[in-house]
């Protein structure tokens, strides 16, 4: 290769030597393998390429020579390489893309040098240099990395990294184990495989929801086909994610739910067991938070308290259903140690307030539900006393009933052997005074007369108790027979009808034809005594009632006589129906007309008892048995 002589403009000196040398030093340059090198010329055209930039591009050296150097490259790049290209001096790392024939981008560092432009000289020498595995490289590690970093957060549940096919290419051991297939069988299957068609058209619905593109996560709860044939409920949450190649992946975390379910459902059959022995107890069940708002009010605290539980809970503070301070005195014993183990309270009585404002007595057991050592809420059970408190006054009634009895009957035998020592001395007296009156009525003066004829009426009075007496402690035969009830009523009012006062209103309130074995004389007398108490209770003027109930679900009829009179004293009700008891004046009653009713009416095998309050009324209540129907 001869060079041409060229005169440099500086010494107008022959140079072939100088060009000689560089030539072959760029030819030395163009012929390494895995670099390319480009001259370019004051027009930017390419004046030179070596076979690097050909087989890079794709394009062939006849093609090259010639062209527009820009157009080499991507034009996102193109400005870059201009700006090189616009100053003299060396410019080195500059990462470009060249575009080849096919139309892909080809990654690669450029290195030039830049001179002033002059007339048919080059303007610029490049050095190219393939950096497209560099690049390759780096996205591999940081998509490496970013699967990691994923698979890292996501350790314990079984996972998916499948391809915009659902093909799978890769599994953790816990999502073979899930799917109950060997790991490396599950890598390339199909996910599809995994899921029955409705459940898989529903997931391939979310794959291409826009939640899923803009939240980037989606969790649903699916039932899975193992291989095994099982199917078992599953948790899966899914993860799109862009590779370097720009390729969709889906990440899958799968989550076995078998167990959880179980748990759960075991936890609601005992919260439900829970509820409805709570609901379901006898027993008034309320609960409070520290603040005292209601969050427990069981079926029997609403059948104790008349509330409903949807107008307590979460409305009613617990201290408005105690009296006044109450509540707080129930929290001062919880928490200290006086009355038990603390946040304990033993069974204890107490008194609750119910909506109608009546005060119920409770028993309480109470407790501090802790978490830790924090109190979260208290609990108390509460149990009606009213009716034990009332069955107590029923055998404390019955009781007095039974020592009455055994009084009366003591009594009676006292009562027999007093009345016969005492009606001898009796007769004497009221004989000898009769003697007396009769031999000396023409001596003795009239006023004297008159005080013989008082001893005469005090001998009668105490005749008539002593009488009393005997038919209270005689053991007497009763003839039962069938008797119309309001003859008997009737005939007793026909006995008494001089003793009712004109001014008092005398009601009969009795059932037609009504059939009952009595004793007839018997009945009337404990009716009698009845009606003349109501009538001396009865002031000037008042209403004095007889009514009769028939009972037939419990065969039995109810009879009542019952006054608008002064009444009883609370105090005095227990004594009633003891003998020789009596509220009236000295000299008119002897104490033992309420004791012979109650013995007759006990006779009859029915049963006596009386209910009064003081200025307004008394009334006694008569249960006598149905006859037997033959």
């Amino acid at each position: 290769m001869c060079a041409k002589k060229i005169i440099s403009p500086q010494s107008n000196t022959a140079l072939p030597e100088y060009l000689e040398s560089a030539g072959e030093c760029l030819r030395m340059v163009s012929a390494l393998p895995n670099l390319g090198q480009i001259v370019v010329n004051p027009e930017n055209r390419v004046t030179f390429a070596n076979k690097w930039v050909s087989d890079i591009t794709g394009l062939p050296l006849t093609r090259l020579i010639g062209m527009d150097f820009f157009s080499l490259f991507q034009i996102r790049d193109q400005k870059a390489v201009k700006e090189a290209l616009s100053c003299a001096g060396v410019r080195d790392g500059l990462d470009v893309g060249l575009i080849t024939v096919q139309g892909h981008v080809k990654n690669v560092e450029m290195s030039c040098v830049v001179r002033d432009s002059r007339q048919g000289n080059p303007k610029a020498f490049m050095v190219l240099q393939d950096v497209s595995w560099h690049k390759d490289m780096e996205c591999i590690a940081r998509e490496a990395h970013e699967k990691l970093g994923k698979i890292e957060e996501m350790a314990g549940c079984g996972i998916l990294v499948y391809d915009t096919n659902y093909r799978i290419e890769f599994a953790n051991r816990l999502a073979s184990q899930i799917a109950s297939c060997p790991l490396q069988e599950l890598v390339g299957k199909q996910i599809t495989r995994f899921f029955k068609a409705e459940d898989w058209n529903y997931l391939r619905d979310l794959h291409s929801s826009q939640s899923l593109k803009q939240n980037g996560c989606l969790s649903v709860k699916l039932p899975l086909l193992r291989l095994d044939g099982k199917t078992i409920p599953v948790e899966i949450s899914l993860d799109l994610f862009q590779g370097f190649r720009e390729e969709n992946k889906t990440y899958a975390v799968i989550r076995d739910l078998t167990q959880r379910i179980q748990i759960e459902n075991e936890l609601q059959k005992t919260n439900e067991f829970l509820k409805k022995v709570i609901h379901s107890s006898v027993d008034g069940i309320i609960a409070a938070d520290m603040k005292g708002n209601i969050i427990i009010f069981n079926e029997g605290a609403e059948h104790l308290l008349g509330y409903r539980a949807e107008e307590v809970i979460g409305r009613v503070h617990i201290t408005k259903l105690y009296p006044p301070n109450l509540a707080k005195e129930i929290m001062c014993r919880l928490r200290g140690e006086n009355y038990g183990d603390r946040g304990k309270l033993p069974t204890m009585p107490t008194t609750l307030v119910a909506k109608n404002k009546e005060e119920i007595p409770v028993n309480i057991s109470a407790a501090i539900v802790y978490e830790g050592e924090e109190e979260m809420a208290t609990v108390g059970i509460f149990t009606d006393l009213r009716e034990r408190i009332k069955m107590q006054q029923q055998l404390d009634n019955t009781y007095r009933k039974l020592f009455q009895s055994e009084k009366l009957s003591s009594l009676g035998t006292l009562a027999a052997g007093v009345a016969h020592e005492i009606n001898n001395p009796l007769n004497n007296i009221s004989t000898t005074c009769q003697i007396l009156i009769e031999d000396f009525k023409d001596i003795i003066p009239v006023e004297h007369q008159e005080r013989f004829q008082w001893i005469e009426n005090q001998l009668d009075k105490a005749k008539n108790i002593v009488r009393a007496l005997l038919e209270f402690s005689r053991e007497q035969e009763f003839e039962f027979k069938p008797v119309y009830l309001h003859e008997v009523v009737s005939d007793t009012l026909m006995l008494i009808k001089g003793e009712i006062p004109s001014y008092l209103e005398l009601r009969v309130e009795l059932p037609e034809q009504l059939v009952l074995n009595l004793d007839k004389t018997r009945m009337e007398q404990a009716l009698m005594n009845l009606v003349m108490n109501g009538v001396h209770s009865i002031g000037e003027e008042g209403v004095l009632t007889i009514r009769g109930v028939l009972l037939p679900e419990s065969q039995e009829v109810i009879l009542e006589v019952e006054d608008t009179g002064v009444g009883i004293p609370k105090e005095n009700i227990p004594l009633i129906f003891d003998p020789f008891f009596t509220t009236k004046d000295a000299g008119k009653g002897t104490g033992l007309g309420l004791s012979l009713t109650y013995d007759i009416i006990k006779r009859h095998g029915g049963s006596i008892s009386v209910t009064s309050k003081v200025d307004v009324g008394t009334k006694f209540t008569i249960h006598l048995p149905l006859p037997d129907q033959d």
